[in-house]
């Protein structure tokens, strides 16, 4: 059975607009008992918003605002998050009859990948937000508008790793239109789908059945073909862009590492510098003291150097008063000269 594949953005958004299919899909996928469901903002095929009614076990009614988003690459999730803070930015709140603000409506994302995650095994995996008290570490369920505004549920569907053997529940009979393993060569939008004797599910059959007959509507099958050339000039571009990042970051690693390298040399030179001048203070500071200690033997000099002189005086006038004592006495001028070793001249001056 051909059939158009589900995950090309065309076939994927004239699914989804389809009433019947999306309540089915997103109650299957969610795993949620959803009794009503209306498209709200469709700006393109990778991302598509509805407003839910579900229904819980005790029969209650909540809506629920569930954003789906398909992508097919990794680099996508700056997308994700850039859509979600949308969202949250951009949330128009209605009023009550009184004129109060009604809630938030609670948020539910499913994330449709064409890749798969490493850490994440599962092909379908659900993270809710759980209450903890942390005083306990009790888990405790919250019905609070406070944290339901606040947080939101996440499911993720990882296309490469669909079963095609589990076909017994609904879950995996959904799952198996999504199989991309039977492309058709030259148009990867058609599908060889394999399983159609095995489908026991109603609504499965019947998104087969829209899905088949997408092949044979002419219009879609040119808007197929258009949106494989745009995807293929798209990411043509993509990987042109790519690989001038690529070069641009290999040329700004060689100029950090040159810059790296430079620097390295300016500390060394910086430190080869800090040694010097501080073997110049060292040297600096010998001299001084080098200089001080010369001082010092200077000034030491010139006291003994005065002390001499005032010894040679007192010296002098010793003999100039022994002399003239002995003068006094009648002593002869050979007698003097001859005791204080004054010459005649000096002697005879003292008369």
């Amino acid at each position: 059975m051909q059939i158009a594949n589900p995950l090309n953005d065309v076939a994927f958004k004239w699914l989804m607009l389809n009433k019947r299919i999306a309540k089915f899909f997103l109650s299957t996928i969610l795993q949620k008992n959803i009794i009503e469901v209306h498209p709200a903002q469709q700006e393109q095929a990778v991302r598509m918003d509805y407003i839910a009614t579900i229904i819980d076990d005790s029969g209650q009614e909540t809506k629920v605002m569930i954003e789906v988003q398909k992508f097919h690459h990794r680099d996508d999730i700056t997308r994700f998050r850039h859509y979600i803070g949308n969202y949250y930015t951009n949330e128009q709140r209605t009023k009550r009859a009184d004129g109060t603000l009604k809630p938030h409506i609670p948020l539910t994302v499913l994330y449709i990948l064409g890749y798969k995650d490493p850490q994440i095994e599962q092909c379908i995996y659900k993270v809710e937000p759980v209450g903890t008290d942390q005083l306990t570490g009790e888990l405790t369920p919250y019905q609070s508008e406070f944290i339901s505004s606040l947080t939101h549920s996440i499911h993720i569907f990882q296309i490469p790793r669909i079963d095609s053997e589990r076909l017994s529940s609904k879950l995996g009979q959904l799952l198996s239109v999504f199989y991309e393993a039977h492309k058709q060569s030259a148009k990867a939008y058609l599908l060889d789908y394999p399983f159609k004797n095995k489908i026991t599910e109603q609504e499965v059959e019947y998104i087969l059945a829209e899905l088949n007959k997408v092949t044979l509507d002419t219009e879609l099958r040119k808007a197929y073909d258009e949106e494989e050339e745009a995807y293929k000039s798209y990411y043509d571009t993509l990987e042109d862009l790519e690989n001038q990042v690529a070069k641009q970051n290999k040329a700004l690693e060689e100029k950090e590492k040159e810059i790296a390298e430079t620097k390295q040399v300016v500390e060394e030179k910086d430190k080869a510098i800090e040694l010097k001048e501080k073997v110049i203070a060292q040297n600096i500071m010998a001299l001084e003291q080098k200089d001080r200690a010369l001082e010092e033997e200077r000034r030491v000099a010139e006291e003994n150097r005065k002390a001499l002189e005032e010894k040679d005086k007192l010296a002098k006038e010793l003999q100039l008063n022994t002399a003239r004592y002995m003068l006094s006495t009648g002593a002869t001028i050979a007698t003097i000269m001859e005791f204080t070793k004054l010459s005649e001249e000096e002697i005879e001056g003292l008369k």
